[in-house]
C-alpha cells in the first residue's frame, strides 16, 4: 500500500504567513501538508476560515490539506462544530485532536455531525483499549498512534489491524526520536 508523507507545520501569526508556508512546502515537493496549533481556535471562527482559506490558497488545488487543533476546544463539540463549514470549504482531509483523547462522547457527536472533514486522533493513547475506544466510540477515520506510547510494536499493530478491518485509516504519529520513528514505522508499513 502506497504512503504518503505531509509535510507538518505551524499555521502563520497571520493568514498571509500561512498561506506562504502552504507555497513554501509545494515548493518542496510535498503534496500534503499539515497545519497546526498557532492561532487556530483563540480568535474566533472568522479568523480560523481566513487562516484556513490561506491555507488551501498557499497548497493549491489539489494537495491534501491536514488540520491539527490541539485538543483546543476540550471537549466543547459546538465551538468546534462552528468551523466545520470552513473546514469543508477547504477541503481538509482531516481535523485531528479536536478534543481530549479521553473526550469519546465529543469525538462521536462531532464525527456524525461532519460531512466531508473526518476526526483524526490517538496519539497520546498509551494502550490497545484506548484507541479501540477513539474508533468504536469517538467515530475517528484516522487513527493515529505513537509506538512508543502505546507499549511498542506489538500493541501499534493490534491497533493497525483493528483500524483496517473497521475502515479506519490507521497513521503513524511519531515525532520523539529516530529510534522512535524506526518502531513506529514498522505496523504503519505492515
Amino acid at each position: 500500500c502506497k504512503k504518503q508523507p505531509y509535510a507538518s507545520q505551524l499555521f502563520g501569526d497571520t493568514p498571509e504567513q500561512t498561506r506562504q508556508a502552504g507555497i513554501a512546502a509545494r515548493s518542496q515537493g510535498f503534496t500534503a501538508v499539515k497545519f497546526g496549533w498557532g492561532p487556530i481556535g483563540q480568535a474566533g471562527v472568522e479568523q480560523d476560515t481566513d487562516h484556513l482559506v490561506a491555507a488551501r490558497e498557499g497548497l493549491g488545488p489539489d494537495a491534501v490539506l491536514l488540520v491539527d487543533v490541539g485538543q483546543i476546544w476540550g471537549d466543547d463539540v459546538e465551538a468546534a462544530a462552528t468551523r466545520l463549514p470552513a473546514l469543508e470549504a477547504a477541503r481538509a482531509t482531516w481535523l485531528e485532536e479536536p478534543f481530549g483523547g479521553h473526550a469519546l462522547e465529543a469525538y462521536g457527536a462531532l464525527s456524525a455531525r461532519s460531512k466531508q472533514v473526518r476526526m483524526a486522533g490517538g496519539e497520546a493513547a498509551h494502550n490497545f483499549h484506548m484507541a479501540r475506544h477513539l474508533i468504536d466510540y469517538g467515530g475517528v477515520g484516522f487513527i493515529q498512534i505513537d509506538t512508543g506510547r502505546i507499549g511498542g510494536i506489538g500493541p501499534a499493530k493490534r491497533v493497525a489491524d483493528y483500524a483496517v478491518a473497521r475502515g479506519v485509516t490507521f497513521v503513524n504519529h511519531t515525532f520523539t526520536s529516530h529510534l522512535a520513528l524506526s518502531a513506529s514505522l514498522q505496523p504503519f508499513a505492515g
